[in-house]
């Protein structure tokens, strides 16, 4: 490409030729060298890495009983059982009516 004489750039980098064959070549050459580096490295972390994850000690598991982590369900929680008797159906009526009549 021809170069204006007014042109602050004056320095071409141009390979033609075996120049350019041989960069290519080179540069091809410099992936193919890093992509089996890596497959050296990686592959046996990857084949080992399993193994010392199944080695690796696991953490005691609570039987299902004695987990209180479960939502919904109160930990440490008095259940009181017995007889119950109404003793005035009246004043339970008449809260469900009033609360009944302000819904609507």
């Amino acid at each position: 490409m021809p170069q204006l004489p007014n042109s602050p750039i004056r320095t071409q980098f141009v390979l033609r030729g075996w120049s350019a064959i041989a960069a290519v070549l080179l540069v091809l050459g410099a992936i193919v060298l890093l992509a089996v580096g890596l497959l050296v490295f990686f592959l046996p972390v990857l084949l080992v890495a399993p193994i010392l994850y199944w080695l690796l000690p696991k953490p005691k598991t609570m039987p299902p009983a004695m987990n209180n982590d479960v939502p919904g369900r109160a930990s440490d929680a008095d259940i009181i059982e017995g007889d119950f008797t109404v003793v005035s159906a009246t004043a339970i009526d008449q809260q469900s009516e009033t609360h009944g009549k302000n819904r609507s």
